[in-house]
């Protein structure tokens, strides 16, 4: 049987937006960091396969 263990850590929720070509819920399938606070998230559709980047800056 597999155990689920919580993370002590908080994380934020993340953004997940709708496509706009389907209008699906997209998901979250990479993050990277320019090492200056700023975030490029990848989501894709899981319906019709399109991605779509957002820059996201994190809060100070």
């Amino acid at each position: 049987m597999t155990q689920i263990q919580k993370s002590p850590i908080q994380v934020p929720e993340i953004d997940r937006s709708f496509c706009s070509q389907c209008g699906s819920q997209m998901w979250l399938s990479q993050i990277s960091s320019d090492g200056s606070g700023k975030e490029y998230r990848i989501l894709d559709c899981p319906v019709c396969d399109i991605s779509k980047k957002n820059l996201h800056v994190a809060a100070e």
